[in-house]
C-alpha cells in the first residue's frame, strides 16, 4: 500500500543567497512572533509549519576552524505538505 503524501518523508537541503536566506528567516520570524502558522518551500516541496513547536539552535565548529548553524523547528502532528 502506498503511502499518503502527507506520510511520506522528506529530507530536502538547499542553499541561498545571503538574500533569499534573509528573506526566509524573516517571515519564519514573523510568523512565530505573531503565533500564526507559516507555510515554507524548499527544493519544491511546501509545508505548513505550526508554531507550537520547539525551537532549537545548535552550533558546532571543528579544530579546522569550519562552523556550522543549524535552526531547527520540531514539531509532532503531521505538516500539510504540498508540491
Amino acid at each position: 500500500m502506498s503511502k499518503k503524501k502527507s506520510e511520506m518523508e522528506i529530507d530536502v537541503e538547499r542553499s541561498y543567497t545571503p538574500a533569499q536566506t534573509a528573506d526566509k528567516l524573516r517571515r519564519i520570524a514573523d510568523a512565530i512572533e505573531a503565533g500564526k502558522f507559516f507555510r515554507l518551500q524548499v527544493g519544491g516541496n511546501r509545508l505548513r509549519v505550526p508554531t507550537d513547536g520547539a525551537f532549537e539552535i545548535e552550533m558546532q565548529t571543528d579544530s579546522d576552524g569550519a562552523g556550522e548553524i543549524e535552526i531547527e523547528i520540531k514539531w509532532n502532528r503531521n505538516a500539510e505538505i504540498q508540491s
